[in-house]
């Protein structure tokens, strides 16, 4: 199992792409490398960023507070010109790599952070706004630091709380579809080796899925995602 970020130096994606080269699988993440027919189209992706910056500065925080870390995130991988995106570093057309979530949601995730937010502070949920906001002016002055990407992901993801609401709306439910298609590929195929390469913030989901399954963790690498 491999965590991704999805933004990062090139070495970083060279040493994933050596962790998985032994699997005669690997399931990777559909919505980071669509078909060329559902990639989003670079004025919608426009659109929605303009939409989600015009959101952010709501005064209602509820409206302001999912997409101002959805900007957050779009506007600093953009900042780092050095770095690269995952999503061009993979064959994902290679054999024997699959896509593990390709299966159609029956519910609305948004919905469901939505009700999510009700279990977050009112201070917390203004902090992060205030946080991205500050974050943006240090961009656009050309003062955003890598040490500071990094910092941002601990403020973000060290909240449990907050790590429940969105890996869980989001996460779980594509967990859940990557590992019938584990336990699909494991009928069918009996290899013996296969590699799960999917957004770090699905890591403990997925592990517990594996370790219903009765697989056992026996050691971890840690890799350098971006060095600074």
């Amino acid at each position: 199992m491999v965590g991704m970020n999805h933004v990062g130096d090139k070495k970083y994606y060279e040493n994933v792409k050596k962790i998985l080269e032994p699997c005669e699988v690997v399931l990777y993440e559909y919505c980071i490398h669509p078909s060329s027919q559902e990639a989003i189209s670079d004025e919608d992706f426009q659109k929605e960023t303009e939409e989600d910056f015009r959101k952010m500065n709501s005064e209602v925080i509820d409206e302001a507070f999912f997409p101002a870390i959805r900007t957050y995130f779009i506007v600093i991988q953009q900042y780092f010109k050095d770095l690269v995106s995952e999503s061009g570093q993979f064959d994902v057309a290679g054999s024997g790599w699959e896509a593990g979530d390709e299966e159609k949601f029956d519910f609305s995730p948004e919905e469901k952070m939505k009700e999510g937010l009700n279990r977050l502070s009112v201070f917390r949920k203004k902090n992060v706004v205030e946080y991205v906001k500050n974050a943006l002016k240090r961009v656009e002055n050309n003062q955003f630091s890598k040490k500071e990407w990094g910092d941002g992901f601990i403020f973000l993801w060290s909240d449990e709380v907050l790590m429940d609401i969105l890996p869980g709306a989001i996460g779980r439910p594509r967990d859940e579809m990557v590992f019938r298609k584990f336990d699909q590929i494991i009928r069918e195929k009996n290899p013996q080796s296969i590699g799960v390469k999917f957004g770090a913030a699905h890591m403990r989901y997925q592990r517990k899925l594996l370790e219903q399954r009765g697989y056992r963790h026996k050691y971890s690498i840690e890799l350098c995602n971006i060095a600074f």
